[in-house]
């Protein structure tokens, strides 16, 4: 799942933690359901191959929704192959 409309795009992972943190509960109980049903939503609604946009909750805040890109999603992402020699 993509969270660039949280953090903006080219961000670094240290970067991207502390924005995150941001806008998380701080007790422990709700940040976990939190965390679950957003794992949740990356596997089931924000996957890669066929993003459910139609269905997804967060449309306002996303980004890509929000484009109108989401007709011209590669079926298949582009994988560099893997060289045999060290």
């Amino acid at each position: 799942m993509s969270i660039a409309f949280l953090i903006g795009p080219k961000v670094s992972a240290e970067k991207a933690h502390t924005l995150l943190l941001a806008y998380l509960p701080k007790d422990a109980t709700i940040l976990f359901n939190f965390h679950k049903h957003f794992y949740w939503h990356g596997q089931r609604i924000c996957t890669w191959y066929d993003p459910k946009c139609a269905n997804c909750v967060l449309q306002d805040l996303c980004d890509f929704y929000q484009s109108g890109r989401i007709t011209s999603l590669s079926s298949t992402p582009i994988r560099k192959k893997k060289s045999l020699n060290p």
